[in-house]
């Protein structure tokens, strides 16, 4: 699966994980985190990776829900 949010590249049995939605502090919306659970199981289900490094792009590293999306969605 190709991910529109998150960078994920694995070098020397290390996948790095990139939430990279700087200008919203990389909260996390739906898409998000559908493209987190694609990025575990792929982890998960690769023997070469050793560890995992979760990071974010930019100042954040993760500000929470992106209480604007779930208002959009109906979920506030």
């Amino acid at each position: 699966m190709g991910y529109e949010i998150l960078l994920y590249h694995v070098n020397d049995g290390v996948a790095v994980i990139t939430l990279n939605r700087p200008q919203q502090a990389n909260a996390l919306n739906d898409q998000m985190i559908h493209e987190l659970f694609d990025a575990a199981f792929r982890c998960d289900a690769d023997a070469s990776i050793r560890a995992v490094v979760l990071t974010g792009a930019g100042k954040v590293f993760c500000a929470g829900g992106d209480l604007q999306s779930m208002a959009e969605q109906g979920g506030l």
